[in-house]
């Protein structure tokens, strides 16, 4: 009897859709390409349960006609690709004939379209791949698709999406990739019948970048526009000051595709040298116009990914580009030294805090026999019983306040540490970061933030009141960056901890905060109390200890 069998159709389209719609944004994704393929103007996108209950994509492109209806939802038939095509030199969004297949196998999807210039349009049902009718209705001119309980015939799908605020900020980010890139298209997302997205058309690019990512990003970024041979492209690459911990904030468009590219990423952060740091990403826009024929946008069952012909020569053109943009605009490292007097740090709540816990007579070190000096407004430094002890004050204040966070927030885990603002901040950040926090307000909340959340926009409300004085935009940022990897989520009480690291960070003495002999004194004394004194929460050195036998060999003298 024969080993090898023939997998029946039913099998063979819900294994092709599990590749093309691993989850709900990615059915969106085709939809939307589809929708923009048809040359439509307006594009309304409706969720409902983060997409499992209800996906709904209409437009008012060119329609389908009955026999163009029910060839779409048949495995590999397209529109934009005839057999006498090649598969190098594709210049739609969609061509492999994958997408309505994938869906209508593992969902129920009614489809109603109309071309310009029938009287009357057609409604397709179809349930986990089978015509259940075909009948004539009355719609707009254009196309109107809906997926009803996606994954149903398929629950261990559902096993491997995340919560649904997850899955609707992927959906957020869909929309959001070419609504940037389509600015000429009126965009509607809602979820749950609430509107989330209207953004009408524009005329340009830059209005469209600054609604979806916010002023900051658009007023820090550098216009950037070049053409090398056969190579055009243009966008908008922002400041070192404007940079993140993720690849998330960057766009790269080919050919009028949004695509994860690594060669061009490289390419940008090559080109900012150390004016970021390693852990570091550059926020970029980019568009790039390349011949058809050069880039290959079959590699990828999504189509996410594309590959080049002459990839070295487009590395080393952006990198130019991008390198000559920065040195043009005179971009040099921004220093993380702000000017600060002592003050600036004792005022602070923090400060003061720490102020307090100290005992005022009682030091460790400071004698006469052992001076303490700040070093370059930097370093503390001292002398030990056999050496030379360096101290980075702000590491070293980052453990103390990270104890003592750590501390505070085990014993104060049932009440409000909060401290509410005399007005509340709103938060200008892109949408799908405001998703990220609402998917996270209790943690916030946990830690002491309290927002306020009406008509789509997010203010803070109360802060930690540890932090009371601090920026909480700029804490907020760092946090939100580091949720944005979207790695597993791991148990409040770890991601609690990455989060008070980040919190101790910002709110610490800074590198250039000029500081007392009394306040230096003071957390010398703080550091040695506090546990795992060695390194910072991140892992770095606060203090290093130079043995006076080393120091000697230096000028050739034995002890």
């Amino acid at each position: 009897m024969s080993k090898i069998i023939q997998l029946p159709p039913q099998i063979i389209a819900k294994i092709a859709a599990g590749e093309v719609i691993e989850r709900p944004s990615f059915a969106v994704k085709e939809l939307l390409e589809n929708a923009i393929d048809a040359k439509a103007t307006e594009i309304s996108i409706h969720i409902e349960q983060a997409g499992l209950k209800k996906i709904q994509v209409i437009d008012n492109g060119v329609g389908m006609d009955k026999d163009d209806l029910l060839e779409s939802i048949k495995p590999h038939t397209t529109s934009k690709l005839s057999v006498n095509d090649d598969l190098i030199g594709i210049k739609s969004l969609g061509f492999r004939g994958e997408a309505l297949a994938s869906l209508a196998s593992v969902s129920h999807v009614l489809i109603k379209s109309r071309t310009k210039t029938a009287s009357s349009g057609n409604q397709l049902e179809v349930k986990n791949g089978k015509v259940i009718s075909v009948s004539l209705v009355g719609t707009p001119i254009g196309t109107n698709i809906t997926a009803i309980n996606l994954f149903n015939s398929v629950p261990a799908r559902k096993k491997f999406l995340k919560s649904t605020q997850t899955e609707f900020r992927h959906i957020v980010e869909v929309v959001t990739n070419y609504a940037l890139f389509y600015p000429k298209i009126h965009f509607v997302l809602t979820h749950n019948k609430k509107t989330v997205l209207d953004l009408p058309k524009e005329s340009g690019a830059n209005a469209r970048i600054e609604k979806l990512l916010g002023q900051e990003i658009m007023q820090y970024s550098l216009p950037i526009k070049t053409q090398e041979q056969y190579i055009k492209f243009w966008g908008f690459v922002a400041k070192p000051q404007i940079n993140s911990k993720s690849q998330n904030k960057q766009f790269i468009f080919v050919n009028n595709r949004r695509v994860s590219d690594k060669l061009i990423s490289t390419a940008v952060k090559e080109a900012f040298s150390t004016m970021l740091e390693p852990t570091s990403y550059p926020v970029f826009i980019l568009f790039l116009e390349i011949p058809f024929e050069m880039v290959d946008v079959n590699v990828h069952p999504r189509k996410e990914q594309v590959a080049f012909i002459n990839s070295k020569f487009i590395f080393e053109t952006i990198k130019q580009a991008v390198t000559q943009l920065l040195s043009s605009n005179n971009i040099t490292f921004q220093s993380f030294l702000p000017k600060k007097t002592g003050a600036d740090t004792t005022t602070s709540y923090a400060g003061k805090l720490l102020k307090e816990t100290v005992l005022e007579k009682e030091s460790l070190i400071p004698t006469p026999a052992s001076p303490i000096v700040q070093l370059h407004r930097v370093y503390i430094v001292t002398q030990t019983k056999d050496g030379v002890l360096f101290i980075d004050q702000h590491a070293a204040h980052e453990r103390v306040l990270f104890e003592k966070l750590v501390k505070e927030f085990k014993q104060q885990s049932q009440k409000t540490t909060s401290f509410a603002l005399p007005k509340p901040i709103p938060l200008v950040m892109p949408i799908s970061e405001l998703e990220i926090i609402r998917e996270n307000s209790d943690f916030f909340n946990k830690l002491g933030f309290v927002f306020q959340d009406k008509s789509n926009k997010i203010a803070i409300t109360h802060v930690p009141t540890l932090f009371k004085d601090r920026n909480p935009k700029e804490l907020l940022q760092t946090m939100v960056d580091t949720l944005q990897e979207d790695l597993p989520l791991q148990a409040i009480d770890t991601v609690s901890l990455e989060m008070l690291s980040f919190l101790a960070c910002r709110a610490a003495i800074k590198l250039g905060d000029e500081l007392t002999l009394d306040q230096m004194e003071k957390l010398i004394f703080e550091l040695e109390k506090s546990p795992n004194n060695a390194t910072c929460p991140h892992g770095r050195p606060t203090k290093i200890v130079f043995p006076l036998k080393n120091i000697s060999r230096f000028f050739k003298r034995a002890l």
